[in-house]
């Protein structure tokens, strides 16, 4: 039998070929991940378990360790092309789905378990991948949960199909964006809020994986969330009190978005010294991606979200233009009105900003002899004492 021949799983795009001849090993593992099983005889990209792989997930390995595996390779072939967000998903009939976003903790498998046993279809509860179209890629991996009645102690790995959750349908789209926020101390009626664009991208931000690999991926996230209608937070202790609320999201229009626009003028790339040159005057340094919203703006530098406001979105816009010190305290003054410590404030925000890798500034200042003597350090000239004090 080739490879070709072998069964498959579907895991985010990427092919997963289970090439061994331990029937019971390869049974157990599909029926496992019955959801994901795929019959594309694609090659390209494939990840090929073997014969000791299968043995080792089906009987040695703890139950998640494929799971784990499985997932980093579906990011894998995700990246530069998805939105990756940490996140369950359940969808309707027509392949709407709203994505439940939060760290660890935050209930989305019992979420996605609850939720998908009675009224809507699972999607997955670990890893959401979005393309640039809104388009998700099903993922109904088995879930890792603690599950009452099912004879085992702690947590343990169930198939969707062994804990009755309902199927998912084709094709799905993302329709709402939703943070987590449980406190199972509360008494509180769950409840559906709005979230800031700019506070709710920072949250949804720390909750991507390679977010960096994609182009313009602040953009690309607030196209997303537009789509959306904003980005929304369920405030729960129960997860049964707040399936309603859920389900109701996928009936209802999402409020309108803030508008946010592109700031422009981007630097030169890395790199370059352009942005480097030591002449007293203050620049922009590279960064991935901007957005501007209400008087503020987030840049991506390099993987790191980087909030501007105030002084610090002032200076950062007018380093556009490379002003020196003065120039921009005159700048600044001239948007934000006379301060008595003025300079001190630009100074400080500057400073604050290059050492965040936002700007680039610098004094000049020597680093060589006038004529350098072979074979001898280039270190700066030790001061002249004045004449008669030698």
């Amino acid at each position: 039998m080739t490879t070709g021949d072998r069964p498959r799983l579907d895991v985010l795009g990427c092919g997963v070929v289970l090439d061994s001849d331990d029937v019971v090993a390869v049974e157990k593992l599909l029926s496992a991940w019955s959801r994901c099983r795929s019959s594309d005889p694609r090659h390209q990209d494939d990840v090929v378990l073997s014969a000791g792989d299968v043995h080792n997930y089906a009987y040695a390995y703890p139950p998640d360790s494929l799971g784990l595996r499985l997932t980093s390779e579906g990011m894998r072939t995700g990246v530069g092309r998805q939105v990756m967000l940490h996140a369950a998903a359940v969808s309707d009939d027509s392949g709407a789905v709203v994505a439940l976003v939060g760290p660890s903790g935050r209930g989305k498998t019992t979420a996605a378990m609850r939720i998908t046993r009675r009224r809507l279809g699972y999607v997955t509860d670990e890893l959401v991948s979005i393309g640039p179209d809104g388009a998700v890629l099903p993922f109904p991996r088995p879930l890792f949960a603690e599950v009452p009645g099912s004879g085992t102690w702690g947590k343990s790995q169930h198939a969707p199909d062994e804990l009755g959750l309902l199927p998912c349908v084709a094709p799905l789209r993302l329709t709402r964006l939703v943070l987590l926020d449980r406190d199972p101390d509360s008494s509180r009626t769950p409840v559906v809020e709005p979230v800031p664009l700019l506070d709710g991208l920072s949250e949804l931000i720390a909750q991507t994986s390679s977010l960096y690999a994609l182009e313009d991926p602040l953009q690309r996230l607030c196209r997303l969330v537009d789509a959306c209608g904003g980005i929304l937070r369920l405030t729960y202790s129960e997860i049964d009190d707040a399936e309603d609320l859920i389900v109701g999201l996928l009936r209802e229009p999402g409020p309108a978005t803030p508008d946010w626009t592109d700031p422009g003028n981007r630097p030169a790339p890395a790199g370059s010294v352009a942005w480097g040159l030591m002449d007293g005057r203050i620049r922009r340094k590279p960064y991935l991606d901007a957005v501007q919203v209400d008087g503020e703006a987030l840049l991506m530098i390099r993987d790191t979200p980087v909030r501007l406001a105030g002084i610090g979105l002032t200076v950062w816009t007018q380093a556009a233009a490379a002003p020196d010190m003065d120039e921009l305290v005159a700048l600044v003054v001239a948007e934000h009105g006379p301060h008595p410590d003025a300079e001190h404030l630009v100074r400080d925000a500057v400073t604050a900003l290059a050492g965040a890798d936002v700007l680039g500034y610098s004094y000049p200042h020597p680093l060589v002899d006038a004529e350098p003597q072979p074979d001898v350090a280039l270190l700066p000239r030790p001061p002249q004492a004045p004449p008669g004090r030698r």
